[in-house]
């Protein structure tokens, strides 16, 4: 029968915690041979205290063989993975203090891999948890209760609670090894999106998806920014391919593929090919106003007339921004139709023009017909607008947001009758008349936001609105006031001027943060 030991406590020292006896023991008590206390009668007749000043388990951990050592466990500096002590070309990333990074500190440990042949004391792991330490530290410390069977003693066990540390070493990863390597990617995927008006939305829904696809996102090994994309790098070239694929589905794409011939082996009959994928991304983004020209194709009942881009997807959905009071036309054009007319699809006003205007009454109209399946949500209405800034004109219009609309809403939209000239007549057909305003979202109001709102007070709209321009005025004058008395006006401009360049250097030039969220289309 072995002789069991337990030196464990919960203190911080790892303990000198006195044996506990019951009656039961005390007659069979003997003293330990080096210091005369009490104790057990066990196979080396010592207490705890002299047995962990004898075989001191902390120093063992701490040694490979018997000769003592650093315990080290390895980080790549660039990925911030982890080396597995059981395979040296495999990283892992791990939080800090995850279970997953415990069992690979533990594997790193060769006094709990051994089976204590070597050194005469054979450690059983019974439990390990963290030490907290400062994440810039390097170090990583445990804190562990083990068993010890000593065999040099016969059957005696000791048990004990130490501490281990770990020293974090850099190591660099081959993946990042191959980003300063030449000849090491052999699939490029070049995303661009040109606008006249240097708008990059598009460029910022497709940045939100990687963002949100792990799967997708693991596969690229460096990424680089110009001034109209985005260059993908991709170790094999069907990793490439399956990021065309997902980046056709986010948005209309025309690629194109070029290959590049590096070297061959006549012998195993095998090329090293690179290949580049050149992605166009058709320009057009949520909300702009299109003018599809009557020499067009693809536009179906739209040609000729006035589109609004509700959605973008793997195509592009339009519906007429100047409907009649009879029928509400809509389109899906797809890539192919965008690149072979694309001078036929102009775009006249994008969402940087949107202005805000105000529902003061609206009507529905019965008699709406919708095209495809997309339109069921629409209907057709005649709505009285005025400006947000100006409540003294009015602007009639028909709008397919009769389902959504409601008197005293807030609405975006554009005002065609002050912001636009008469360069894209030639497009359209004969008798096609421009609206005033064209509505393009809701983004707010006092109604109930449907059909059969309540009428709304105006005298509390006009207020509402007298408010707003009060506590904006306040806000400014008090920026004002503080910038003039602490002379910090010039540090917050450093800072504004380096977060722009910061979104410069992505290449996202859009300020609209509301904008850009309500596009994120994912299939």
């Amino acid at each position: 029968m072995s002789t069991f030991l337990d030196d464990t406590d919960t203190e911080s020292n790892f303990g000198d915690v006195p044996l506990i006896l019951t009656p039961s023991t005390k007659s069979s008590l003997i003293p330990c041979v080096l210091c005369g206390l009490p104790i057990i009668s066990n196979s080396a007749n010592q207490c705890a205290a002299c047995l962990r000043q004898q075989f001191d388990l902390k120093a063992h951990l701490h040694s490979t063989r018997g000769t003592a050592q650093e315990l080290h466990i390895f980080r790549c500096k660039r990925c911030l993975r982890y080396q597995s002590p059981s395979n040296e070309k495999h990283y892992e990333f791990h939080e800090e203090e995850a279970p997953e990074l415990l069992t690979m500190c533990l594997k790193a440990i060769p006094a709990l891999q051994m089976k204590g042949q070597a050194t005469g004391i054979k450690i059983t792991l019974l439990d390990a948890g963290f030490i907290w330490t400062e994440p810039h530290s390097m170090r990583i410390k445990l804190k562990l209760t083990v068993k010890a069977e000593i065999l040099e003693l016969g059957n005696l066990a000791l048990q004990q609670r130490v501490g281990v540390e770990l020293f974090v070493r850099n190591r660099q990863c081959q993946d990042c090894q191959k980003e300063f390597q030449n000849q090491t990617w052999m699939g490029k995927v070049q995303l661009r999106q040109k606008r006249t008006d240097g708008l990059k939305k598009g460029l910022a829904v497709v940045e939100a998806n990687i963002a949100n696809s792990s799967e997708i996102r693991k596969h690229i090994y460096n990424l680089e920014t110009c001034r109209n994309g985005f260059d993908f790098y991709f170790s094999t070239i069907s990793h490439a391919t399956q990021f065309v694929a997902f980046l056709g589905q986010i948005t209309p794409l025309r690629t194109s593929v070029t290959r590049k011939f590096i070297s061959t082996d006549n012998h195993s009959n095998t090329a090293n090919i690179k290949q580049t994928f050149v992605c166009d991304m058709v320009p057009l983004s949520k909300d702009d106003l299109v003018v599809c020209s009557k020499a067009g194709v693809g536009a179906g009942k739209l040609k000729g007339r006035l589109g609004l881009v509700t959605r973008v997807s793997s195509w592009i959905h339009l519906v007429n921004a100047a409907p009649s009071r009879v029928s509400l036309e809509s389109a899906d054009l797809t890539s192919d139709n965008y690149f072979k007319n694309e001078k036929n699809y102009v775009i006249m006003l994008s969402s940087k023009r949107l202005t805000k205007f105000v529902v003061m009454e609206i009507e529905i109209l019965d008699n709406n017909i919708s095209d495809t399946s997309d339109n069921s949500s629409h209907r057709l209405a005649e709505v009285t607008v005025v400006k947000d800034s100006d409540y003294n004109k009015n602007f009639f219009t028909t709008t397919h947001l009769g389902n959504i609309l409601s008197h005293g809403d807030e609405v975006l939209g554009y005002d065609l009758k002050t912001g636009t000239d008469d360069e894209f007549d030639d497009h359209f057909v004969n008798g096609f008349e421009l609206p005033d305003v064209v509505l393009v979202r809701k983004i707010g109001g006092l109604g109930k936001g449907g059909v059969g709102g309540e009428e709304p007070n105006l005298d509390l709209v006009i207020e509402k609105e007298k408010e707003k321009t009060t506590k904006r005025f306040r806000r400014k004058k008090k920026g004002v006031s503080d910038e003039e008395n602490s002379g910090g006006g010039h540090r917050g401009a450093k800072k504004q001027a380096a977060f722009e360049t910061s979104l410069k250097n992505m290449g996202i030039l859009d300020n609209e943060e509301e904008e850009i969220g309500d596009e994120i289309e994912t299939t």
